[in-house]
């Protein structure tokens, strides 16, 4: 279904929801390390203890690989121009059909960058068309980037790693597919907000091979981003853990079972072919502690990953909310980094 981009974009409800919850660049990527606006005068170099998880290895590890692309003669309707296609199937696993939200730039001759937006809301709740993250699609759409809005399955009835290879099929359907979405298979990015940001960590460091790319289709497509932007996300479950939580959305017995815990932190998986990542916490989130973005900022360092940039909002609690003073970069601020950083690495 079509609806007008102006009509439907005023009428989003946003929302921020979530708890605490590596193949190179097909293009030359530039020579020096992201970093964000002048003027937002966040801390891009902390102070950080090492981080004693950067050496663990998981049973899945990520490895360099190829990204072919789609032979497909396909044709893209003009008619979609500053249109948002809504509830558009992507993939069907375990017989659920998911769905996504296309929000086509206005024009565009060439093939346009494309960047995957995955919601928050405690891996078990929330939606593609609420999420908070939708504030930044105007401004996205502007630099002619398009964004697809992805639904993936919910705990507790899909436990992990269900929300991960929906991701990553999302990803192969729209490389596979790429003339139809009139996209550029090899300029994908991603981010997401806390849930979701953890989730554009895995798809970003996760390597194709590594047993999460099996389900869904188009297996002969590769899921690989050129870009991770994650927002005030959780990065490793053996800290800020709950038996709870663990247990009825990553499957795990208890905090101790490590083994699950391990193979869904995004923290295992790093590793010097890393696509570049920018990382934006705030200091005073409670709900996830600004810990998760600092060590994997310093394991992604450690490991040799060239283009990394760790934004820390001064008074921003979980969402950004201000908490004990103004933000520092505000919210206008951190929109233009995110907006720069796709502009720099897709574009």
């Amino acid at each position: 279904m079509k609806r007008s981009f102006i009509s439907i974009l005023f009428t989003l409800i946003f929302f921020s929801a979530c708890l605490p919850q590596a193949s190179p660049n097909p293009t030359p990527a530039p020579t020096k390390t992201n970093k964000p606006s002048p003027t937002a005068s966040p801390s891009s170099t902390p102070t950080l203890r090492p981080s004693p998880t950067s050496t663990r290895t998981p049973t899945a590890i990520p490895t360099n690989t190829p990204i072919p692309t789609s032979t497909a003669t396909q044709t893209f309707d003009s008619d979609n121009l500053g249109e948002i296609e809504t509830d558009a199937v992507y993939c069907t696993i375990d017989g659920v059909s998911l769905k996504m939200d296309i929000y086509y730039p206005t024009y565009g001759d060439q093939p346009w960058p494309v960047v995957v937006y995955v919601h928050g809301g405690r891996w078990t709740g929330g939606d593609k068309a609420t999420g908070s993250g939708l504030r930044y699609v105007e401004a996205l759409l502007d630099e002619q980037i398009m964004v697809v809005s992805v639904n993936y399955r919910l705990a507790p009835e899909y436990v992990f790693p269900a929300p991960l290879e929906d991701i990553k099929c999302a990803v192969r359907h729209l490389r596979a597919n790429a003339g139809y979405y009139n996209l550029n298979p090899l300029k994908i990015g991603t981010f997401g907000t806390s849930a979701g940001g953890h989730l554009t960590s895995m798809l970003g460091l996760v390597s194709h091979g590594a047993g999460y790319d099996d389900a869904g289709g188009y297996q002969d497509t590769y899921s690989r981003v050129q870009a991770v932007a994650s927002l005030f996300a959780p990065s490793d479950f053996s800290f800020s853990c709950k038996d709870d939580l663990v247990s009825y959305i990553f499957g795990a017995s208890s905090c101790k079972d490590t083994g699950t815990l391990l193979l869904a932190s995004p923290l295992s998986y790093v590793g010097s072919n890393a696509p570049p990542f920018l990382l934006i916490h705030g200091e005073k989130d409670r709900i996830v502690p600004i810990k998760h973005s600092r060590v994997l900022y310093r394991a992604l360092t450690d490991a040799g990953a060239p283009y990394v940039t760790l934004v820390e909002v001064e008074n921003g609690g979980h969402g950004f909310q201000a908490v004990g003073g103004k933000l520092n970069p505000t919210k206008s601020q951190i929109s233009k980094l995110l907006i720069d950083f796709f502009v720099q690495y897709l574009k």
